[in-house]
């Protein structure tokens, strides 16, 4: 599992393997589905793809037909797409992408084994998604409110009981979310909300499985919200200390479906070595879970001449701030400038704190030498070692833990 699928078919190249492509419009693409371009809203929408489209998708159940085994009862072609996943099934060596592995539960199993589901040794090269970040609005809150209201007026009464009880918390949630209007992130206290979570987690409230047309909704802007089932992770946020209040929003940070392959799997605890040459908050709470030890493994470096600028305001809102952005620009430019003219637009590259940042630089010197070299705390295509001819490395600003 790699973070970028240029890394995934380099990985299937040199294993032998086969890599798990992603739909895709291209017909010379494995993964090259009929009807793509029709399907794009739904996966925008966080819709599950197969049960709303290709069950009823010609191209599709030709596709079934063949990997039953069956003979073809019309004219369409069997979907592309469909028979490479059955491929990537019968394949005991297979690589793919973070986000590949995030939408397809099953990659861990091939048809191999004794009982015919032979389970996979999964290797992860780098891939650093162990937090899911999201951000909720009071306008979602209410959503989850108007929602509440409906779903208890018909049905079972127990369940409607249930449902209505939930109104007054996510109400008080509404109301606390606005009163935090300043830039301080102040964590949610899980006793003041313990409640909530407990209702949250009733397995009879199916009305948030984000299955159900009004489980997706959809802003003024034309914009998708978080689907409905996502109340469910912000209590589990809360639960585990992650939730925070900052600007007229709640910041919650979950675990991805990566670390909780990392964790467990099946009710057994996995054996997991991760490489990380800056591991962060999420990746320490992950070994101590699994009663782990960290190793340093320290090499010889390179010749390589670094310059960190400390200072200001390097964070992730200096593109934000009002009249914070136009003075770092200022800064950075005459500091990089300064860097190019020493050692060569060949030799130089710098991190900076914040990707808004480094994007908003590298937009506004497209084409001119050195100046793509500039990157960002964080960057998951670290695997790529892009930079290992570099000389000079400006650090503009410290990283900060996630």
């Amino acid at each position: 599992v790699t973070p970028t699928n240029a890394l995934a078919d380099e990985a299937a190249a040199r294993s032998a393997g086969i890599r798990r492509h992603g739909r895709s419009e291209n017909p010379s693409d494995a993964g090259h589905c009929f009807i793509f371009p029709d399907i794009k809203p739904l996966s925008d929408q966080w819709r599950s793809i197969v049960a709303h489209r290709c069950q009823n998708c010609a191209h599709g159940q030709a596709a079934m037909e063949l990997i039953k085994g069956s003979d073809l009862k019309g004219s369409a072609k069997p979907c592309p797409h469909l028979l490479h996943i059955s491929q990537v099934r019968q394949e005991p060596v297979a690589s793919v992408s973070l986000a590949g592995f995030e939408g397809d539960p099953e990659f861990s199993k091939f048809a191999g084994g004794d009982d015919g589901r032979g389970l996979r040794h999964l290797v992860f090269d780098d891939v650093s998604a162990l937090n899911d970040h999201r951000m909720v609005r009071t306008d979602q809150i209410a959503t989850w409110v108007r929602t509440a209201k409906w779903a208890a007026q018909g049905g079972d009464a127990e369940r409607a009981a249930l449902i209505t009880a939930l109104v007054p918390d996510l109400e008080r949630l509404a109301v606390a979310v606005a009163g935090h209007t300043d830039g301080e992130q102040v964590a949610l206290d899980p006793a003041d909300w313990h409640t909530l979570c407990q209702g949250i987690k009733d397995k009879r409230l199916d009305w948030m499985d984000g299955t159900a047309p009004e489980a997706v909704h959809t802003g003024s802007d034309g914009e998708t919200e978080i689907p409905l089932r996502a109340l469910r992770d912000l209590c589990h946020a809360i639960e585990r200390g992650t939730a925070w209040f900052r600007k007229g929003f709640i910041l919650f940070a979950v675990p991805t479906r990566l670390s909780k392959a990392l964790i467990h799997d099946d009710g057994m605890q996995n054996a997991v070595m991760v490489m990380d040459a800056t591991p962060s908050l999420a990746v320490r709470e992950i070994i101590d879970i699994m009663n782990g030890q960290i190793e340093e493994i320290r090499i010889e470096q390179p010749t390589l001449r670094v310059r960190q600028i400390f200072g200001q305001s390097h964070g992730k809102t200096v593109c934000e701030e009002p009249g914070s952005q136009k003075n770092q620009i200022v800064q950075f430019e005459h500091a990089y400038s300064q860097a190019i003219a020493l050692y060569g637009a060949e030799n130089v590259s710098a991190l900076v704190a914040s990707k808004a940042f480094a994007e908003t630089i590298r937009a506004m010197h497209d084409g001119e030498p050195g100046w793509d070299s500039i990157g960002w705390f964080g960057n998951h295509n670290r695997g790529q070692n892009a930079w290992e001819k570099k000389s000079f490395l400006l650090i503009w600003g410290v990283p900060q833990l996630s």
